[in-house]
């Protein structure tokens, strides 16, 4: 009875801590933009995705998180929402990690070696790029986000990161635990 139990508290807490945790990737940088037809030079951007890190879709092609929804602040002409759904892509062979619009296609795409190593699960990051290993934004024409129709002619340096945010243990995960730990000892001191 007490191995059982012992077993179970163990199996309860390894489910506990194999939670999803929230992932938040952001790209930045700088960029000439045209919003609703207004051409905007320089000007500085973050694009915001969430996901969490038990969601990544694995190889055979790269690793990928799917069905995002995600943010892009452009300084003093306000935040967005991206009106489609987003992807999020790194590739340890080719070094190098991006994002995309479900309509689209890919958006924004980082070359650097050290995406050689990275698997899209864990932290990563602050990593900035210069303007030659920025992928040019061909396919970012015309994204549809809240703020209307947004076309990218250029980046200049970018940057990307990846945190992850710990996932606190539930406190009834913590009262049952000291419950089940309060009885076993009930019983063996009953038994001895």
């Amino acid at each position: 009875m007490l191995k059982q139990t012992a077993l179970t508290i163990i199996l309860i807490l390894v489910n506990t801590l194999a939670q999803a945790s929230p992932i938040t990737f952001t790209f930045s940088g700088i960029g000439d933009l045209t919003l609703n037809g207004t051409n905007h030079n320089n000007t500085a951007f973050t694009v915001t995705l969430n996901a969490d890190n038990v969601d990544v879709q694995p190889p055979p092609t790269l690793p990928t998180y799917v069905n995002l929804s995600g943010t892009i602040d452009l300084g003093d002409l306000g935040t967005a929402t991206f009106d489609n759904l987003l992807y999020i892509y790194s590739s340890q062979d080719g070094g190098f990690a991006g994002f995309g619009d479900n309509d689209k296609g890919d958006l924004f795409g980082l070359f650097d070696n050290g995406f050689l190593t990275y698997d899209l699960i864990s932290d990563f990051g602050p990593l900035t790029v210069g303007v030659s290993d920025v992928d040019d934004p061909l396919q970012w024409i015309d994204v549809e986000t809240s703020l209307g129709k947004t076309t990218f002619e250029n980046f200049t340096t970018a940057t990307f990161s990846a945190t992850v945010s710990a996932v606190p243990l539930p406190a009834s995960a913590w009262l049952f635990g000291s419950a089940v730990v309060g009885m076993i000892g009930f019983v063996r001191r009953k038994n001895s």
